[in-house]
Order: structure tokens, then sequence, then C-alpha cells
């Protein structure tokens, strides 16, 4: 199970570790060979399972629409400015080179001090 400390956040390493040990045969079945990126150790408040759950849908879709070849598995975690961790997917499909993603929080909204941009309601 990813890991979790005593402040309830988890680790979105483990959780993409663990859900490419899940997916491992069938994108090896598929002709995908995985190639992991990443800028940095990342702590988020979100459970471990959902993380693991979301990545997990993430290469199923990529599977799903990838053409044989390389998937590079990039984790955006200290971009200065961004609110968020991203785990982007890059693939090569009928079309040429997509990407798919998912984003995770780097916070809680109700423990943000009021004022942040992020408790604004924005178009």
């Amino acid at each position: 199970m990813p890991s979790a400390d005593a402040g309830g956040r988890s680790c979105l390493h483990c959780a993409l570790e663990r859900a490419l040990r899940a997916e491992r045969a069938p994108l090896e079945a598929s002709g995908l060979e995985v190639e992991v990126l990443s800028s940095g150790g990342a702590l988020l408040p979100v459970r471990a399972g959902r993380m693991y759950r979301e990545l997990r849908q993430l290469l199923r879709e990529v599977r799903g629409r990838a053409h044989p070849g390389q998937l590079r598995l990039v984790v955006l975690g200290g971009v200065a400015g961004k609110n968020y961790v991203e785990v982007t997917a890059t693939f090569r499909t009928a079309n040429g080179w997509h990407v798919e993603s998912r984003t995770f929080s780097r916070y809680v909204l109700g423990a943000l001090w009021p004022g942040f941009a992020e408790l604004s309601e924005t178009p």
C-alpha cells in the first residue's frame, strides 16, 4: 500500500509505482515501453487509494489509445507557482503524439487562510 505519514499525506510516487506494477503485464502486452521521469518527491494531502485508482485509470486509458512504442510518464511536482502536482503521459497514436494527465492538489481547500486565490471563485 502507498505510504502516508501521520499528517495524512500520501506519496504520489508510491501510488504511481504500485499502479505501474498492477498494469505492467497489460502495458507490455500492448507493446508499450514505460519511462518515468520525476521532478522530485511529492507528499500530498490526498488519500493514497484515490491517487492509485486515478493513476491506474490513466494507464488504462493510455493503453487503449496508444500505438506500440514509448510511453513517457512525467511527475511535475516542483514547478513554481503551481498549487498541484501533475502526472502526464505522452504516447503515440494513429494521429500523432498525445498527452493525457491527472492532477493532485497540494493543499486542503478548507485549511487555506482566507484570501488565497484558490478560495476565490473565478470563471
